[in-house]
């Protein structure tokens, strides 16, 4: 009987490599009825992309108001010292933006890969 119990103990730490780690996840969705065919690192992603667009779109409009102003300063080298500025910073912010993205893309792949998710294939593709 003891080796039974032994053998039991030693053996169950080894049924967790036999489970999907996102399972109880994809059952508790369906148990809610929000379930998707989408797995969670495709959410994720999906999140993260629309951030980045959201805050590239404002860097974008921000460089263009800059440029009105510059545009509409009638010379004032106060307004246009400022216009300049705003698009230096705005330029900067869009270089950090892109960096995150590719830096965002790049731990996203590395990690979907080393755990072995599939999320959809076997690269993680970020187009929405």
């Amino acid at each position: 009987m003891h080796k039974y119990i032994i053998s039991i103990l030693l053996l169950w730490p080894f049924s967790a490599l036999a489970v999907d780690p996102l399972q109880s996840l994809r059952d508790a969705a369906s148990g809610t009825g929000l379930a998707s065919d989408k797995e969670p690192t495709d959410v994720i992603v999906s999140i993260i992309n629309t951030i980045l667009y959201f805050v590239g779109t404002l860097t974008m409009v921000l460089i263009l108001w800059a440029g009105f102003k510059w545009l509409t300063s009638a010379g004032n080298t106060d307004t246009i010292k400022k216009s300049r500025e705003t698009i230096v910073n705005a330029v900067i912010g869009l270089a950090i933006i892109f960096a995150s993205y590719i830096i965002v893309n790049f731990v996203m792949e590395k990690l979907i890969n080393s755990a072995g998710i599939s999320g959809g294939g076997s690269e993680v593709i970020i187009v929405d």
